[in-house]
């Protein structure tokens, strides 16, 4: 399962740039993959645990004055969304 937050309201920052951001997390076993290795310590415990979590954070950024790739970028977006 991928838990999801966002998108974030818009904000402004001081260079008058619109910003959102958005994140999703989920936990995985490295047993499920067939990573089974793992090292007993001394104290008892082993070094790495079975359950990994998973963060990832998109920030997107729009800017007053276009880039010199925001065509490039246009067409590649509408290739995805609708590809001609």
């Amino acid at each position: 399962m991928l838990d999801v937050d966002g998108p974030s309201p818009s904000i402004r920052d001081p260079h008058g740039n619109e910003k959102i951001s958005l994140s999703a997390n989920t936990k995985i076993s490295r047993k499920e993959f067939g990573i089974i290795w793992n090292e007993i310590m001394e104290s008892g415990g082993v070094a790495v645990a079975d359950e990994v979590a998973i963060l990832s954070t998109w920030n997107s950024l729009r800017t007053q004055e276009p880039s010199k790739y925001s065509k490039l970028t246009s067409h590649y977006r509408r290739q995805i969304l609708a590809p001609e």
